[in-house]
């Protein structure tokens, strides 16, 4: 008769206590059985799909005890008690252990309320007051992309040269009429330009912004940014605003390469405007009913120097079309080299 010298426990708790290879080894011992001289080794049975999952689970379970006991220790009252890691060096500094505090001492200040911003090193939180655009996006965490293709080899695909045309002037000075017969003009001479007229661009891009001194001023800047990035893909930007101070379009315009960014300056007077009034705006701002109005009761900077100034009506007092506005524009390009990808 055969005499078992030991009985394998089934307990998973067992098989977590031990190594897998232990396991195996203890159990070839203990399942060792004896008939006479004769020694036989009795394997035990292969684990069913069961007992697979409940070991799967128990392994899982003790993982988890596992991480909340390293957690536990390395944030300790969520203060950093293992290590802080400096930005400029890397150098790893332990922090010191904290002294005890009796119970007669004063309970110390709760820590001021942080937001999810972080330092550059990722450990030093934020006070939590509004984060201003360089938090939001600090530099550091800009990296510039260079593209294969450069702004002078699409110019040369597309057989034209990149720049900004800007017309600025009073609302019902006509910019958006001759920047869309100037952009219907470059078509017809097989062109590639593009409108970016202030109206439609506050519909979408700059919906959030309304017309304060402020908000102008953001206005006119992100359409240059678009604006320039228009320029780098080698199109002909025809960018229709009324842009009423001096200071923002000098800024625009020294986001660009010299020459490449043409003010066009619609010298029409206030009267003729005020006669226009196609959206009826004037009639609103004279009533009160709309404030801070470009030309009313906000006032328009003129350009100083701008490469081109149309006006309704030539010397001999011929009114001017839109569509001869537009030939101007595009003849003072076209003589600038601008039509062909070297240009002059």
């Amino acid at each position: 008769m055969i005499s078992v010298a030991c009985q394998l426990k089934s307990s998973s708790g067992y098989v977590l206590s031990m190594g897998a290879g232990a396991a195996r080894r203890h159990a070839d011992e203990s399942c060792r059985t004896s008939v006479g001289s004769l020694s036989v080794i009795k394997r035990p049975p292969q684990p069913t799909i069961q007992t697979k999952t409940a070991l799967f689970g128990d392994v899982l379970t003790a993982k988890h005890i596992l991480t909340r006991a390293l957690l536990s220790r390395r944030y300790c009252n969520g203060v950093h008690a293992e290590s802080n890691y400096t930005a400029a060096s890397g150098a790893q500094t332990h922090s010191p252990s904290p002294a005890p505090v009796s119970a007669s001492a004063h309970p110390p200040a709760p820590a001021p309320a942080v937001n999810s911003l972080q330092s550059a090193t990722g450990n030093t939180p934020v006070p939590n007051s509004s984060p201003t655009p360089a938090d939001r996006n600090p530099v550091t965490n800009i990296k510039w992309n260079e593209s294969q293709v450069s702004r002078r080899e699409r110019e040369r695909v597309l057989n034209q040269r990149g720049c900004i045309v800007w017309l600025t002037g009073l609302s019902g000075s006509g910019k958006s009429t001759v920047a869309y017969a100037l952009d219907y003009a470059l078509a017809s001479r097989g062109k590639i330009s593009y409108v970016l007229d202030g109206d439609i661009v506050r519909d979408g891009l700059n919906k959030n912004l309304g017309f304060s001194r402020e908000d102008r001023a953001e206005n006119i800047r992100r359409i240059g940014e678009v604006a320039k990035l228009f320029v780098d893909a080698g199109i002909i930007t025809l960018v229709s605003l009324i842009s009423p101070y001096r200071e923002d379009r000098d800024r625009c315009r020294a986001m660009f390469p010299a020459g490449d960014f043409i003010e066009v300056y619609m010298k029409v007077p206030l009267s003729v405007c005020e006669r226009r009034d196609a959206k009826g705006l004037y009639r609103l701002a004279r009533s009160g009913q709309l404030k801070g109005f470009t030309g009313i009761d906000d006032p328009y900077e003129c350009p100083l120097t701008p490469e081109i100034t149309m006006e309704v009506r030539d010397d001999w007092g011929t009114a001017i079309l839109p569509q001869e506005m537009a030939e101007r524009v595009a003849s003072y390009l076209e003589e600038r080299g601008f039509f062909t990808a070297e240009g002059n």
